[in-house]
């Protein structure tokens, strides 16, 4: 399966330069250049649902699958929330996207990355809603 990577976590691949640019003119403006993404509610359980109740279709070592039918935490998130997040994807990337989706910060802290077990996470997230932001790694 071949990963779909994104600036947060490249891997070693090369940043596309207007992704970045993206991500500092939006922590430039306060998120003023963000695309809107309205996510359904309830979107921390749904991903939980999917991977839980259809583990082969999780692999949290790639954004996407190359036939997008295996997604990671993010990439399930970007999924399932709809146009609004894949168009945030393509302008962000999925990282950043998945974050917006899910109600939360660019700035926040998530195991998104391959080696993360993000379930707790998400766990946490579904049943106690939008954390507060020093559970995110966020410096207020």
């Amino acid at each position: 399966m071949k990963a779909q990577t994104n600036p947060e976590y490249s891997r070693g691949k090369a940043v596309d330069p207007e992704i970045k640019w993206r991500l500092f003119r939006a922590r430039r403006d306060g998120g003023k250049s963000l695309p809107a993404v309205n996510a359904p509610a309830g979107l921390a359980a749904a991903i939980i649902k999917q991977i839980t109740e259809h583990p082969e279709t999780y692999a949290q070592e790639a954004w996407h699958s190359d036939c997008r039918t295996k997604h990671c935490v993010a990439g399930w998130a970007v999924t399932l929330a709809g146009d609004d997040a894949r168009s945030a994807e393509a302008l962000l990337g999925t990282a950043c996207a998945a974050k917006l989706a899910l109600g939360l910060s660019l700035d926040a802290v998530c195991p998104f990355g391959p080696a993360d077990d993000p379930l707790p996470w998400l766990r946490k997230l579904a049943v106690e809603g939008r954390p507060r932001e020093e559970e995110l790694g966020i410096d207020a």
